[in-house]
């Protein structure tokens, strides 16, 4: 299905709608067993599911009689959704970018840590979080600049995936829940400086 109107993309830059439309794909379902699946307020995916057919992402492919009001079952309106980037009025993953960057300022907040800045022998930048000896920290951000070339970059696109899947895998329910955000971008500035960090582990330090 081709999705060219800004306010129907809209729904695939919001990760809760996304999801629960994608849900629809393979089966007809109820509105309640959606709720189910994804352990969501009742009232708050029916609001969802009413926005989505409006929208006509979702259609009502059948109803079961029974006592009171029938039940409707659902369905995807397509197998797939194509969104051409220019109907898109956000990043598909602006929202979860947010979450990070929310996440990761509460998380200096709380420390009474701080950050270190210092430069290496050669005069370029280094930068450090400090944080006390304690638990380790609920979120941790890395940035490195790098030199690569077109094989290096194919190289790194499939060490990131297998890592995330490596841990997608492992996962056996029972631990906390994780955003984990991995990205990069040719820089548009040749000149640009940051500040790569420095591996250091002594006495409960990280990068």
């Amino acid at each position: 299905m081709m999705v060219e109107n800004a306010r129907t993309a809209a729904v695939f830059t919001d990760p809760r709608l996304r999801r629960l439309l994608l849900w629809f794909v393979r089966r007809p379902a109820s509105v309640a067993q959606a709720a189910t699946a994804w352990d969501m307020d009742p009232r708050r995916a029916h609001y969802y599911v009413q926005r989505l057919e409006r929208l006509g992402l979702l259609r009502v492919v059948e109803t079961k009689a029974r006592a009171g009001r029938p039940i409707k079952l659902y369905r995807a309106a397509g197998d797939s959704f194509f969104v051409p980037a220019e109907a898109a009025p956000r990043g598909f993953g602006d929202e979860l970018i947010r979450e990070v960057r929310a996440g990761l300022e509460l998380e200096f907040a709380r420390s009474e840590g701080g950050m270190l800045f210092t430069a290496a022998r050669n005069g370029s930048p280094l930068a450090r979080i400090i944080r006390p000896r304690g638990d380790p920290p609920r979120a941790r951000e890395f940035w490195r600049v790098l030199d690569l070339r077109p094989g290096d970059v194919e190289a790194l696109t499939r060490d990131i995936n297998a890592l995330f899947n490596r841990y997608q895998r492992a996962a056996t329910g029972g631990g906390q829940t994780y955003l984990v955000h991995a990205a990069y971008a040719l820089r548009q500035a040749s000149d640009g400086v940051a500040d790569n960090a420095r591996d250091d582990s002594r006495n409960g330090r990280t990068d």
